[in-house]
């Protein structure tokens, strides 16, 4: 009996400390979601409207420096316009889905109709990073808390969520508790190698009292 007790008494106190990093992640995820505005209004970015300024490069394709402009109210339905140029040439793309049918327009040319196999689920749209986060309260997500790390001048706090939706390291500002940084694995392309996704999210402000980033910077 003695043994059976000291055998329960040793797993009490080995999970102890992994509760405890989920009770801190749990409260750094908490006070991310009132600071970027509250549940209500995070809920409410999954309808809307964001034109964006985007410049970067491809490893392939070049340089390019387009106008991006996406209209969506989420799940259902979404259109996304795409104009600049890739290496000096002008492209253009547009595509709009509603519920399972839609149509794409490459350049100048006709749309073309296509019927969607199922609707993108939300981690897919580049822009509900913010809706996302109301996601990671599900009970399918476990949260371990990172502890602190500098970036720069920046004090973070991150969190480690894993869920059937993926693995992601997520640091927030210590001091306004905004998303700062975030980094999640890839699809490999080639075997063996395992590719590293980041972002960094800056100048934050405030869009009908949701504190969103005006500056996003993804790299891989």
């Amino acid at each position: 009996m003695q043994s059976i007790i000291s055998i329960i008494a040793l797993g009490c106190l080995l999970l102890m400390p992994s509760l405890i990093r989920a009770d801190e992640a749990r409260a750094i995820l908490d006070r991310a979601i009132q600071e970027h505005g509250g549940e209500a209004r995070l809920a409410r970015t999954k309808v809307g409207r964001l034109k964006a300024k985007v410049v970067g490069a491809f490893a392939k394709e070049g340089e390019f420096n387009v106008t991006w402009e996406d209209t969506f109210d989420l799940p259902q339905r979404y259109k996304q316009t795409i104009e600049g140029t890739i290496n000096d040439m002008a492209r253009s793309k547009e595509y709009a889905v509603n519920g399972r049918r839609g149509w794409i327009r490459q350049g100048g040319g006709a749309p073309q109709d296509f019927v969607a196999v199922e609707n993108l689920p939300l981690d897919q749209h580049w822009h509900t990073f913010l809706a996302q986060l109301l996601l990671l309260r599900s009970k399918d997500t476990q949260l371990k808390a990172l502890g602190e790390k500098q970036r720069g001048a920046r004090s973070l706090v991150g969190i480690q969520v894993v869920s059937p939706r993926g693995t992601a390291d997520l640091y927030f500002d210590k001091s306004t508790g905004l998303l700062a940084w975030a980094r999640r694995p890839l699809p490999s392309l080639m075997e063996g190698q395992q590719m590293m996704g980041e972002t960094l999210y800056n100048d934050y402000r405030d869009v009908s009292g949701v504190r969103y980033p005006m500056h996003i910077k993804a790299s891989n």
